[in-house]
């Protein structure tokens, strides 16, 4: 893992960061629908790159808009991916599905 450079995975749930870990290392689960402000200093001090893959629900859809602006204004660099399911989790019934999310993410991994 290159500190600051590559980007980390925020997840919601730890089965969504487990399966995320299948395609891509280094994902993180948050246990809540978004960032608080412990956890906001703890990811800060890793990388000022992310990728926010949370649930596909209104929760989860408040705490994206949130957390985009939150990270941003503090100079991260920041994009969504949209799970198909309600959740990343049950990507690990759908192989095909977490194939082409894998596809998705490696767009912004560099």
């Amino acid at each position: 893992f290159k500190f600051g450079e590559q980007p980390i995975i925020l997840t919601e749930g730890v089965k969504d960061a487990i399966v995320l870990k299948t395609i891509y290392p280094y994902s993180l689960s948050l246990n809540t629908s978004g960032l608080t402000s412990n956890s906001l200093q703890f990811v800060k001090g890793l990388t000022n790159n992310f990728i926010l893959i949370y649930d596909n629900d209104n929760a989860g859809h408040e705490a994206i808009k949130r957390d985009k602006e939150t990270l941003r204004e503090l100079g991260c660099r920041v994009v969504d991916i949209l799970p198909v399911f309600k959740d990343v989790g049950k990507y690990i019934d759908h192989p095909n599905q977490l194939e082409i999310l894998n596809l998705t993410i490696k767009q912004y991994v560099w």
